[in-house]
């Protein structure tokens, strides 16, 4: 896998909308916390975020929250 942007992805132009289902992010919390998951579900500008290290939790997140997102 490799990091498609780690820059600001919200203005991203290369970045595809809606995000496939399985794509894996690197995102912020709301404590400004760097966070793990993967996509659930994904609209234009809201994602549904499933936490790598316990599946049990799930997030919305804004797509300006990435950090990075890795290619499948």
């Amino acid at each position: 896998m490799s990091a498609l942007s780690d820059s600001d992805l919200y203005d991203e132009p290369d970045l595809a909308r809606p995000l496939p289902k399985g794509t894996l992010v690197c995102y912020t919390d709301l404590k400004n916390n760097e966070l793990s998951g993967r996509v659930k579900d994904a609209g234009m500008y809201m994602l549904w975020v499933e936490d790598l290290n316990n599946s049990d939790v799930t997030v919305f997140i804004r797509y300006k929250d990435l950090v990075a997102v890795f290619e499948q």
